[in-house]
């Protein structure tokens, strides 16, 4: 998150904090017969492909796990954000608060912003009015436009989300709401269910409090990259940048249709090739100094993409090779990598990747042939 924008989180936390009083319409804009809606969300956990089909916890995990934790957190679901997640790293939420009455394609996003260890924004509602909450993450970073799904007649029934323009490739995790839950306090019982995205506005005094559930629109691919062991006795490998890009060059929209019975569907439009002046790529990490790889503690990188287009995905490394008493050896050496990611969403791709010399028996010759990054099987 960008500090203006975290900056603004914080007045929002600040204005929230005035009260309900007759003037605080005039201080937050916010109508004094409406009131704040506040969020606890819940994300789907990205799942290792190689583990996709062991799902079974163990019976030391089932040990540690109480009670209270079992009925706290849908299985396969964890609160959002983690425990100790600093509030400028957490994801903007654009939420779309419709009701059965309000046109198709007439919903306007309200964005909450986490701050103070809650979710703050001056997203409102009102005593007894149904609505229907539709929404994604983050906000910052995707657009989204929503309409009635096909063959309903209002928001109740479902809703169609469009994505706009966009790279197949990202640093940033789309997800949607896929279950809302209403409630009156936190400690109610979790009860989340696909397809449920109805809300009933209370009093002020009652307190305006939803759950949400959230999913993974992308599959993710999860780097770990060291230095070769016999390597690192001899070379200092700096990485100063990692780039993830589709080979297609395309870009896509999206669009999601969810029905209130729970079934949903997701599609990728190609939108033509990418201009001149876009972004052909997404950086993963970039440091203009480089920053030592290690031989023993892998560097963590993270990146996303369309499911659709996940065999077409290529890493590129910039790095520059020191000697061990830090002389440059060789500047801005440069190596691809071309990765497979699962085809799935929701779904991560683990690749361990190593610099390894192209030969050793020249290592103290300035002119020797760049080291190459391989990926293990």
């Amino acid at each position: 998150m960008k500090n203006e924008e975290f900056a603004t989180a914080l007045m929002l936390s600040a204005l929230l904090l005035t009260g309900c009083s007759s003037d605080n319409e005039e201080t937050t804009g916010i109508p004094s017969n409406e009131d704040v809606l506040e969020l606890a969300v819940y994300s789907q956990n990205i799942e290792e492909e190689t583990a996709a089909q062991t799902r079974e916890m163990t019976a030391a995990q089932t040990r540690e796990m109480t009670a209270a934790q079992t009925r706290a957190v849908p299985p396969g679901y964890a609160v959002y954000p983690a425990e100790g997640v600093a509030a400028e790293d957490v994801s903007r939420i654009g939420v779309f608060v419709t009701t059965p009455s309000m046109a198709s394609g007439e919903a306007s996003p309200g964005n909450f912003i986490y701050a103070n260890n809650k979710w703050n924004s001056l997203v409102s509602v009102r005593e007894g009015v149904d609505y229907y909450i539709y929404g994604y993450m983050p906000s910052e970073y995707f657009t989204c436009q929503v309409q009635t799904a096909p063959k309903t007649q209002n928001y109740s029934s479902g809703v169609t989300m469009k994505f706009g323009r966009m790279l197949p490739v990202s640093t940033h995790d789309l997800c949607i709401i896929t279950g809302v839950q209403d409630i009156s306090s936190a400690d109610d019982e979790v009860s989340l269910t696909a397809g449920n995205f109805h809300y009933t506005g209370k009093s002020k005094e009652a307190r305006n409090l939803a759950r949400l559930m959230f999913d993974h629109l992308f599959a993710a691919a999860r780097i770990e990259l060291k230095i070769d062991a016999e390597y690192a006795q001899l070379r200092d490998i700096r990485l100063k940048e990692m780039t993830m890009r589709s080979t297609t060059e395309v870009a896509y929209t999206g669009t999601v249709i969810l029905y209130s019975n729970g079934s949903r569907s997701t599609s990728w439009q190609e939108a033509g090739y990418l201009a001149q002046d876009e972004a052909k790529s997404q950086t993963l990490f970039s440091d203009a100094d480089g920053v030592s790889l290690s031989a023993t503690e892998a560097m963590i990188l993270n990146g996303y993409c369309l499911p659709t287009i996940s065999s077409t995905i290529v890493v590129k490394s910039k790095y520059d090779v020191y000697d061990t008493k830090g002389n440059l050896i060789r500047k801005d050496c440069e190596a691809e990598n071309k990765l497979s990611l699962p085809s799935s969403a929701g779904l991560r791709g683990i690749f361990k990747m190593t610099v390894k010399p192209t030969y050793i028996y020249v290592l103290s010759d300035p002119d020797e042939e760049p080291p190459t990054i391989t990926v293990e099987d």
